[in-house]
């Protein structure tokens, strides 16, 4: 019905403005240029994948805030955490980029238009984690996360 679909995507809008407007700060976080990943985490750093860096991408995910934006985090997590795409797993150690799924990190790569990355993750994460029975800590939402990559870049050239 019209009402619902005003209603959720007033929210998607009012979400979208929120995270511009209070995780990104261009006044106080000085040359850091990063989403912040809570409002009380307003200086992230590239030093650590999580949650600062993996805090970067779901903006990117989401296709929030300017286009140019997203491309330069895209370029920031990939140049910082460059073995992202051959994640392999080893329970206990679920370190990031090592041994965390990645599979939002490809959906990330996708919307930007990094093919290449994301074709080299749907080959290692099926030769790594899909093949020997999505062990853990590989979820459903990985799932939904390597089809939507995978859809968004067969679109891609």
């Amino acid at each position: 019905d019209q009402g619902k679909v005003n209603y959720w995507t007033s929210y998607a809008n009012t979400l979208s403005q929120g995270i511009q407007t209070y995780l990104w700060d261009d006044v106080n976080q000085g040359s850091n240029k990063l989403y912040a990943w809570a409002s009380d985490q307003l200086n992230p750093s590239w030093l650590y994948c999580y949650p600062d860096g993996i805090a970067q991408l779901w903006p990117t995910w989401a296709r929030y805030g300017p286009s140019l934006r997203r491309s330069a985090t895209w370029r920031g997590y990939k140049s910082r955490f460059p073995g992202w795409a051959s994640t392999t797993p080893a329970y206990p150690d679920i370190s990031c980029p090592l041994h965390y799924t990645e599979a939002p990190t490809a959906y990330a790569a996708a919307q930007v238009g990094d093919k290449q990355s994301v074709d080299l993750w749907l080959m290692n994460s099926q030769i790594n984690w899909i093949n020997p029975g999505r062990p853990y800590p590989w979820t459903v939402a990985d799932s939904g996360f390597r089809a939507l990559a995978a859809q968004k870049a067969a679109t891609l050239q």
